[in-house]
């Protein structure tokens, strides 16, 4: 099976391997094997080069997986600092009592999330007690981080 890289055959994943084609930023690219079609390899390397994920495998980038609030924190807190230049307020004390059973890596995202003014935060600004990191990503959540960070 040439070209599934999915580990489970039934997913819909396993197509013959394509030949994609992207320019970047840091040169053209091109991709073999990928186990997507053409509109999300193309979102994929546009994404990475726009520094939104820094997962360098589109095999593991979760490109079908339904968007939460943890994965939403790193994608715009990279965003934020790479391309906008931001940098987190670490005066403010962003404690969550909801990120117990989270990733080391996701727990210094929800709390640079929160430092960039993005996430985590009351109606007032102020950090909030619970972060809710395995809730689902509304486009009400996503158009407010987004513009918190153009702002």
């Amino acid at each position: 099976m040439d070209g599934d890289y999915s580990g489970n055959p039934s997913d819909g994943l396993c197509e013959d391997p394509t030949k994609v084609e992207a320019t970047t930023s840091t040169g053209k690219w091109v991709l073999f094997s990928s186990p997507f079609n053409k509109e999300l390899t193309d979102a994929y390397f546009y994404a990475y080069n726009a520094k939104i994920t820094t997962v360098a495998d589109i095999r593991r980038a979760n490109m079908t997986g339904v968007l939460i609030r943890s994965h939403l924190s790193k994608m715009m807190s990279e965003y934020a600092m790479r391309v906008l230049g931001k940098t987190p307020d670490t005066n403010r004390k962003c404690i969550f009592s909801d990120m117990q059973n989270q990733t080391a890596e996701f727990k210094k995202y929800a709390i640079m999330s929160c430092q960039l003014g993005l996430m985590g935060l009351n109606t007032d600004g102020s950090p909030a007690n619970k972060f809710n990191p395995n809730n689902q990503v509304t486009r009400a959540i996503f158009g407010t981080t987004l513009s918190r960070a153009l702002r």
